[in-house]
């Protein structure tokens, strides 16, 4: 006799949504669903879904030279991937919470970029990015100078020019007098003043987001992960302190018309290294240059702890949020997820890495 326990196990079970070009395909394509990838990148690197379907086997058992898709779909495929249409998915896990569909992870919107095939059994696997890499934001190289905005008022600009829209959360918005955009792309170039100043800059289901990962650092913590969890499937951590870690960043620079400098230096007090990161950077004054030095000290320094862990599939888990680390000793803390990749098949799983949070400067 199955223990109540045992029965809500068993009523648990997560599928996918799928709407292609407008339309819903989930019926259409569940037969044939192999796996549902979904990738949650913190920042500079484009969200991804990836859907594999398999063909169904011959009757008799036999393996083909090339299933159904591949023989009439494929060139229609192909077509479909050149017009760049349109794929929503979302992650649906019924029981899980009581009765009906209690969690649901929408993954957002993407393009179709990459069509490919593979054998044997035949699967047809379909990529889809939420910034393309053939998009003129991510090839176009250009030279120009932006004077007198906001990082705001340049993203919109940018996001404007690619047809998305812009979320901006931070509460500082840097101001720039004159900065050049010399042979960058549009995301290359906005991606480095972030970078300058802190910020995060993500491309999601056809939007800009920039965020302050000062303040997203500084929330609570969502999940708690210990030592022994049934959750883990596995784990990896890791230190890369050489070459990514600086006990100090200075920033220097001379007005070419006033001759006044402006120097700056922003030193960890817990460092445990001699690498001194030296930066000559246009800045308005030293309260610019100081935010400068730190945001940079940060930037390189996150990645010195790092970890990642396979678990059972968790949809509150996404890039930019706080996860906590208990009972792995010198691991053990506070850590930001860079990156989340949710994946449906053989039941569900989430994949997460982590980075360090730091809060000394």
């Amino acid at each position: 006799m199955e223990t109540e326990g045992e029965e809500r196990m068993k009523a648990r079970r997560t599928k996918v949504r799928v709407t292609f070009a407008g339309t819903e395909i989930t019926e259409d394509i569940t037969p044939y669903l192999r796996s549902l990838t979904y990738v949650d990148n913190e920042e500079d690197t484009a969200d991804d879904l990836t859907i594999s379907l398999i063909d169904k086997p011959s009757r008799n058992g036999v393996k083909t030279t090339g299933g159904v898709w591949l023989r009439e779909w494929a060139g229609e495929a192909m077509r479909m991937s050149a017009q760049n249409r349109r794929i929503a998915a979302s992650i649906v896990m019924e029981g899980w919470d009581g009765e009906g569909e209690g969690r649901v992870l929408d993954c957002g919107d993407f393009e179709l970029d990459d069509v490919s095939f593979s054998g044997f059994p035949v699967t047809l696997s379909l990529k889809a990015t939420s910034l393309p890499y053939a998009s003129a934001i991510r090839q176009t190289v250009k030279s120009r100078a932006w004077e007198d905005y906001t990082l705001s008022g340049i993203a919109g600009e940018v996001a404007a020019k690619a047809g998305m829209t812009v979320m901006y959360e931070a509460s500082d918005d840097p101001h720039f007098e004159r900065e050049e955009q010399y042979k960058e792309s549009d995301i290359k170039f906005l991606a480095r003043l972030c970078h300058d100043h802190g910020i995060s800059l993500k491309a999601t289901d056809k939007m800009l987001v920039l965020f302050s990962q000062a303040d997203y650092e500084a929330a609570d913590s969502i999940a708690e992960i210990t030592f022994g969890d049934r959750g883990i499937e596995s784990f990896s951590l890791s230190t890369e302190e050489k070459g990514t870690q600086y006990q100090a960043c200075s920033v220097s620079y001379t007005d070419p018309e006033t001759g006044e400098a402006i120097t700056a230096r922003v030193e960890d007090p817990d460092g445990k290294t001699e690498q001194e990161l030296k930066l000559t950077e246009r800045v308005d004054n030293i309260g610019d240059a100081l935010r400068l030095a730190a945001a940079k000290m940060r930037y390189y320094n996150k990645f010195a702890k790092t970890a990642s862990f396979t678990l059972a599939g968790n949809p509150a888990l996404l890039a930019g949020m706080n996860v906590t680390l208990k009972e792995f000793g010198e691991f053990s803390g506070k850590y930001a997820i860079s990156r989340a990749v949710h994946s449906v098949g053989d039941g569900y799983t989430t994949q997460i890495t982590l980075r360090n949070i730091i809060t000394r400067y």
